[in-house]
């Protein structure tokens, strides 16, 4: 795989991690935030160079699943 199409990849798997981190905030927490993180992952994995991108998007599925988590077990149910 050339670096372009890697750095490609990972781009879209970070969006696509950034997308299940915003979803895990109001629906099925669990689930989202994992698939999420292990996007990212992926994606760091894939390329070095797309640290910083890669780091805004751990923070970003992290928080939403954190703040997602504790709303489903405070109410007993997500915000959906």
């Amino acid at each position: 795989m050339s670096e372009r199409s890697a750095d490609t990849m990972a781009a879209v798997l970070v969006v696509l991690g950034l997308v299940c981190g915003v979803v895990a905030l109001v629906f099925r927490p669990f689930l989202f935030g994992a698939l999420g993180t292990l996007l990212v992952m992926i994606a760091m994995i894939a390329t070095p160079r797309q640290r910083g991108l890669v780091g805004i998007a751990m923070l970003v599925v992290g928080v939403g699943f954190l703040v997602g988590a504790s709303i489903a077990s405070g109410t007993g149910r997500a915000l959906y």
